[in-house]
Order: structure tokens, then sequence, then C-alpha cells
């Protein structure tokens, strides 16, 4: 009777949690991604000024 109990008790604190902790995930893959774009963005635009830099100094 008790493991009856406990059965029904994780199942449904596993359908309550189970929406948050997705949603907690999708925010941490989308922060991710954000900031690989931004990190590529960033080395990109010092790659450029660089660039930039030496073909104005040869000039």
């Amino acid at each position: 009777m008790v493991s009856l109990i406990d059965m029904t008790l994780g199942m449904i604190l596993g359908m309550v949690l189970s929406p948050i902790m997705m949603g907690f995930i999708k925010n941490f893959r989308q922060r991710m991604k954000v900031n690989k774009i931004l990190k590529e963005y960033v080395k990109n635009n010092k790659r450029n000024s660089n660039n930039n830099n030496n073909n104005n100094n040869q000039i």
C-alpha cells in the first residue's frame, strides 16, 4: 500500500516538474546558442578590424 502511494506521488511530482525543467533547459540552450553567435561575431569583428588596420598602415 505504501509503495502505491509513493508511486502516485512520484508520478504527480514528475508531471508537475517536467514542464518547469523543460522550460529551464530550453532557456539554457537558447542562451548558449546566442552566446556562441555573439562570440563568433566579436571574433570576426576583431579579425576584420585587424585586417583594416594592416591595410591602412601599408598605404
